[in-house]
């Protein structure tokens, strides 16, 4: 999970650039429903949550007209992590594509090396069936040698 730190101004979390939507999402959700609970209520009574809203909005648009990058609008959120989520299953599913494709190649490759390696098993021992029945008697060479001479 991404870690959440307290931001400068005071008035919001802040994540570092590129923490998933959803840590995003589950800090703003806390930041809208804990405003109340932020305020320790032993020194002063607790403010507005419209008040506090109000003052979050402001200072989100005043952030943004900075240039800071806002992300904190819910429905952009879930909208960005429905296309994660996606985005996750496309690839899943294209790897799942991808490992039994490599896996059929890789019994094709198997078999057709099997059967070369029979069709050369075979090719020679024809060879030497061929070699065999070719090795009778040759002209000036016929008959064994018995014993030797001496």
């Amino acid at each position: 999970m991404a870690v959440l730190k307290w931001a400068s101004t005071g008035l919001g979390w802040s994540l570092r650039r590129g923490d998933m939507c959803e840590a995003r999402l589950q800090q703003h959700t806390a930041y809208l429903e804990g405003l109340i609970a932020m305020v320790p209520p032993k020194y002063y009574l607790p403010p507005n949550p419209e008040e506090m809203a109000k003052k979050f909005q402001k200072h989100s648009a005043l952030e943004k007209a900075g240039g800071i990058k806002q992300r904190d609008d819910q429905k952009l959120l879930k909208r960005m992590l429905k296309r994660k989520e996606r985005s996750k299953k496309k690839s899943q599913r294209e790897w799942k594509a991808r490992v039994k494709t490599v896996r059929n190649e890789m019994l094709e490759r198997q078999t057709k090396r099997r059967e070369n390696l029979e069709a050369r098993m075979t090719k020679s021992k024809a060879k030497a069936a061929r070699a065999k029945a070719r090795s009778g008697d040759r002209a000036g060479f016929e008959g064994k040698k018995q014993k030797f001479l001496n």
